[in-house]
């Protein structure tokens, strides 16, 4: 639909397809650079994914939708940990990978949003700061300060306080 937010953000990192779709699907990986998170799931279409945030638990649920390892990745998002981005509904994100010599280019759409989504406001601070934190954790064996459990709660309860305000 025409009226739909979309979000986009791309990030070349220094590893392979693999390693990267590993990133996106291993939960003691992903806990490794996503604030702590575990991002677990039956990975084919129509599996349950959900993430759990250290002190908060299943913040966010969704439905695999396309899961092609190790190129394409999309599952539904819905928010849970928060009742006014509850109420918002299901988004959906994407993640392309395409290989490029020693270099895999990550593409993350995450759309679905209608006008004056709280959830769209919170994501645009999310994605950058967790792709990212997988760039460096891919290429340095680092993930990058923030993503520390205790400050998760706080980056949580922070993008709630702002997309209520906003």
């Amino acid at each position: 639909m025409d009226d739909e937010l979309s979000f986009l953000h791309v990030a070349y990192i220094r590893a392979s397809a693999e390693e990267v779709w590993q990133a996106l699907t291993h939960p003691e990986l992903t806990q490794d650079y996503w604030f702590g998170t575990r991002v677990e799931g039956d990975w084919r279409v129509g599996g349950q994914v959900t993430l759990n945030a250290p002190g908060l638990g299943v913040t966010d649920r969704g439905q695999v939708l396309v899961c092609e390892a190790p190129c394409r990745l999309a599952y539904s998002w819905n928010v849970l940990f928060d009742p006014i981005f509850a109420r918002e509904g299901a988004s959906r994100v994407s993640f392309d990978l395409k290989r490029l010599g020693a270099v895999t280019l990550l593409t993350i759409v995450h759309d679905g949003f209608k006008p004056g989504s709280k959830v769209f406001e919170s994501i645009r601070d999310g994605w950058p700061l967790i792709a990212s934190s997988l760039k460096s954790f891919l290429e340095n064996g680092a993930a990058l300060e923030i993503t520390q459990a205790s400050e998760a709660v706080r980056a949580h309860t922070e993008a709630a306080a702002r997309a209520r305000q906003a």
